[in-house]
């Protein structure tokens, strides 16, 4: 994603209230990519209508959250999104299958 694609996206989101801790977050943190992909999701279903709503609570009893919440066509449904290069088991994985080559 290019610099302008990205100011593109932010651009459009800082339209609503909905995304404003999450354009805060990139300013704070512009060269974190894991915010650029949370930035793309948003701006794609903004931009088709979808009303997303960002970092939703999902269980009153804690503070567990999702990165989306979506309520279409009676249905609620929850996106948690993960950068798999991130994630610790995909990383070890790798690790092991580069070992026995």
């Amino acid at each position: 994603m290019s610099n302008e694609d990205l100011k593109t996206m932010v651009e459009l989101l800082s339209g609503t209230i909905r995304f404003d801790d999450l354009i805060k977050i990139h300013t704070e943190n512009p060269k974190d990519r894991s915010f650029w992909f949370e930035i793309a999701f948003a701006y794609w279903f903004e931009k088709e209508g979808y009303k997303l709503k960002y970092e939703a609570k999902v269980n009153p009893d804690n503070d567990t959250s999702v990165d989306f919440y979506l309520h279409h066509n009676s249905a609620d449904i929850y996106f948690e999104l993960l950068r798999i290069e991130h994630s610790d088991e995909v990383n070890k994985h790798i690790e092991e299958q580069t070992k026995k080559n």
